[in-house]
């Protein structure tokens, strides 16, 4: 007897659904509308009837000619009036040239629906005298602007701003801002910090210079994500009580923090040296910490890895630690790696847990909540990676 044909998948699954699934597929992958839609005609159909699917777009260098700005324009078409969420990974294209000029074209007939948007660079071509009613992440790996002061009145519901400059004379006046909860700032000067601390969850800042004068403690109750690098002044005055994730470099470790953070529980550091490593603060100041990465020279990290060895009442949680070498290029040798695991080995005994040593060398594969601890690691967080928001997921 014989069998009866298997039904195809739309036959099983209804049409709602699929267009569903076609939705989380382009958040995997932005491209997937256009591989779906030729999987057969049935599926092509609820594709092309699906804006949602349509809301992701990523414009690349083989996208700049006009042929292929046509395709943009029928993608963009497509998605209707939903919000878009669009990446372009060409440098400089908005700066000059026919090409430039057809893109900021593009964009700016869509501008009103624009939710999120990332750029290998731009300039104040693209935003000037334009408004971006809906825009909630702006993502810029390095920004050329041809004025000292960037204002942002026109972003009305930004949420989630990083920036890298290429000259640190900019200015990024935060007050043009209502309530700013990631932000990510590299080589330039900012002002009006402080009107954030109350939004702010997540801060990064990498050479950045504060135009406002801080003298006294301020409050970021909702700070969970913070990292600092040829930032001073601002740590001490910070109080953060829900703070998790802390990463700074060298120049920051002479400074403290007011008040413990009980609630830390990842701690990163970049060039410190033997004398910057005190356990008794650590343990002061960071009591929960259970994970800790050091970019630091051997002798460095052969110190302080013996120091916890020798002191089994410090930091009584720490599981896990990451060690490398304060250059990126070159790697721990097999002596000092032996070295350090036996001094792990030393406090694992005598504390009758586990504590896992990992030795890193660029590039760095450290856990995902390091991010990259790493000399200038803010500047290539903004170019390479991104701390991602629970609420700014794209």
């Amino acid at each position: 007897m014989d069998r009866a044909p298997l039904p195809v998948i739309h036959e099983v699954i209804p049409s709602e659904v699929l267009a569903t699934i076609f939705e989380e597929h382009a958040k995997c992958e932005w491209r997937a509308p256009a591989i779906d839609q030729r999987v057969c005609r049935f599926w092509r159909q609820i594709v092309l009837n699906t804006p949602r699917a349509w809301r992701y777009l990523e414009i690349s260098h083989c996208e700049i000619n006009h042929p292929n700005l046509r395709k943009l324009q029928s993608w963009l078409n497509r998605s209707g009036a939903v919000p878009l969420h669009i990446r372009v990974g060409i440098d400089n294209a908005f700066n000059s040239g026919d090409n430039g000029q057809a893109i900021r074209d593009l964009l700016n007939k869509h501008r009103t629906r624009i939710a999120s948007l990332r750029m290998a660079s731009g300039s104040r071509y693209l935003f000037e005298d334009r408004e971006f009613p809906c825009l909630r992440l702006l993502d810029i790996a390095m920004l050329y602007w041809d004025s000292t002061t960037i204002h942002f009145r026109s972003f009305p519901e930004l949420r989630s701003l990083r920036l890298s400059m290429s000259v640190q004379s900019t200015v990024v006046r935060l007050n043009d801002l209502t309530a700013i909860e990631s932000l990510v700032l590299c080589d330039l000067t900012c002002t009006s910090l402080v009107q954030h601390s109350p939004s702010l969850t997540t801060l990064m800042l990498d050479s950045v210079s504060l135009g406002d004068t801080i003298s006294s403690r301020v409050d970021f109750p909702s700070l969970t994500y913070l990292s600092l690098y040829n930032v001073r002044g601002l740590k001490p005055h910070i109080n953060a009580s829900r703070l998790v994730t802390y990463h700074e470099g060298a120049d920051t470790i002479h400074e403290s923090f007011s008040t413990p953070l009980p609630s830390l529980l990842e701690y990163g550091v970049y060039g410190p040296d033997s004398g910057d490593l005190g356990l008794t603060k650590w343990h002061i100041l960071f009591p929960n910490i259970s994970r800790v990465a050091i970019r630091a020279v051997p002798c460095v990290l052969v110190l302080f890895l013996h120091s916890l060895s020798a002191h089994l009442r410090f930091l009584l949680v720490l599981r896990l630690i990451c060690v490398g070498y304060l250059w990126e290029d070159i790697g721990l040798t097999e002596a000092d790696q032996k070295t350090m695991k036996n001094l792990i080995g030393v406090r694992s005994a005598a504390c009758h847990m586990d504590v896992e040593l990992c030795f890193e060398k660029s590039p760095y594969r450290i856990p995902i909540f390091f991010g990259a601890v790493s000399h200038r690691s803010i500047k290539w967080l903004c170019k390479l990676t991104h701390v991602q928001h629970p609420d700014f997921p794209w």
